[in-house]
């Protein structure tokens, strides 16, 4: 080959990888600006449910498996009428009324599940095979995994700094924020850059990508981002529940504590969960479950702060969880859950005592309603305002089914064995004891 043929090969391989180059570019890069282009605008009509499938758990990405419980638990399935005292508030019967719901937008929701009692009383999936993905749903169920290490004793006080447990982040704001700082979004986290004066720095567009895509670590993603601590306000930020993932693999594993937690819960199917290229589980989204199996989660974190678990620490941990420790008035107004409090990174409702709420970015709702027994759990595609009001207005009548009348009462139909009306109340100073 001559000099001049060389130049020629030379430049073909540099125009090739430039090609190269910018095509990696736009598969990193146009993913993150379609969320922040798309996730919250309720007239898009995109009908990707990669999202919300297990293709995004369990398949792009490097994730932990999770094995079924050991002792599957059943969740029996029921006529929605065996606890319903006044069916006349729901405009029509349950299954008719749940559906009109779930068609609203056209293939918007992929799957719904109703639990009375412990009981199914309704469930539509378009994918029963399929393995739902929690965004920031995980952050509740890590908070429901800080209380397992708590009550082990291998947290000793959610008092302690996460740079006791996890010193290669001592230095960071999340370093030397308590774990109950971290767990109620009050790390003194800075804010930068697109989310300026919204949300702390773990929630800048982009930043899924990059720790989904094993680009960057936790641990170096929390030192980076790091400044000096600012005031203690409720800042939502991704990297306040990621760091609790590696206090927890300072002690026994976050792995090994939801495998724990798993078992416990009576999950019947393999499940999983998004890690970084440190092999740390993303706590503060990622995880993925079938429908039934999230079905199980829910209802035994209900079992926990009913105590019908027997485990009175955590019980006492999850009442503590379910409090409003930010009140709705003080979340910041760009929130589209401002309806709701926040306690143990978990929403809370403020008009059912210990009534919670999980949620995710693309309209994914766990509601639990420990008054009447009632779990609703959806799981969508986009999120949707206009949604948002049509389910919660059914959720407000299907609650109001389980309203006992003074016949209900006269007759012994409303019983404490039907309508759970005991309830444990918060301690009086907030804080979460072992013993």
């Amino acid at each position: 080959m001559n000099s001049a043929e060389f130049n020629v090969y030379l430049h073909i391989k540099i125009i090739t990888m430039k090609s190269y180059l910018a095509a990696l570019f736009l598969f990193v890069t146009i993913p993150a600006f379609a969320l922040r282009d798309h996730w919250l605008d309720s007239d898009y009509q995109g009908t990707d449910i990669s999202y919300t499938t297990g293709r995004f758990t369990r398949g792009d990405y490097a994730h932990d498996t999770f094995k079924p419980s050991p002792h599957p638990h059943q969740l029996p399935a029921a006529e929605a009428d065996e606890w319903i005292l006044q069916p006349e508030k729901l405009p029509a019967d349950l299954k008719t009324s749940a559906d009109w719901v779930f068609d609203y937008d056209d293939h918007r929701t992929q799957a719904m599940i109703l639990i009375d009692h412990g009981h199914i009383v309704y469930e539509r999936n378009v994918d029963p095979e399929g393995e739902f993905n929690s965004w920031s749903m995980s952050k509740s169920i890590t908070s429901l995994l800080v209380g397992k290490a708590l009550c082990q004793g291998d947290i000793k006080s959610l008092d302690d700094t996460a740079g006791k447990y996890a010193p290669e982040i001592k230095d960071s704001v999340y370093g030397k924020a308590t774990l109950r700082e971290l767990l109620t979004m009050k790390s003194g986290s800075p804010t930068l850059g697109d989310n300026k004066g919204i949300s702390g720095t773990g929630t800048q567009v982009g930043d899924h990508w990059e720790i989904s895509r094993g680009m960057i670590g936790l641990t170096k993603f929390i030192n980076d981002r790091s400044q000096d601590p600012g005031p203690k306000n409720h800042l939502y930020d991704n990297l306040n529940i990621d760091t609790l993932s590696l206090v927890m693999d300072h002690l026994k594993g976050t792995h090994t504590y939801m495998q724990e937690f798993l078992n416990e819960a009576g999950v019947e199917k393999e499940s999983h969960w998004i890690k970084d290229r440190d092999g740390h589980i993303n706590a503060a989204y990622g995880y993925g479950a079938s429908l039934k199996d999230w079905g199980h989660i829910a209802q035994y974190s209900l079992d926990i702060l009913q105590g019908r678990t027997n485990d009175k620490c955590m019980q006492r941990y999850m009442v503590a969880a379910v409090q409003p420790y930010t009140q709705p008035k003080d979340l910041d107004e760009t929130l589209i859950y401002r309806f709701y409090g926040y306690g143990f990174g978990m929403w809370t409702h403020p008009f059912t005592q210990n009534g919670y709420a999980w949620m995710g970015m693309y309209g994914q709702k766990v509601w639990v309603n420990p008054k009447h027994d009632l779990i609703l759990i959806i799981f969508r595609n986009r999120n949707n305002t206009k949604f948002g009001e049509y389910i919660g207005n059914f959720w407000v009548q299907w609650r109001a089914t389980h309203e006992p009348r003074p016949e209900d009462i006269a007759s012994g139909k409303y019983t404490k064995g039907n309508v759970n009306v005991d309830f444990v109340e918060a301690p009086k100073d907030s804080k979460t004891k072992t013993k």
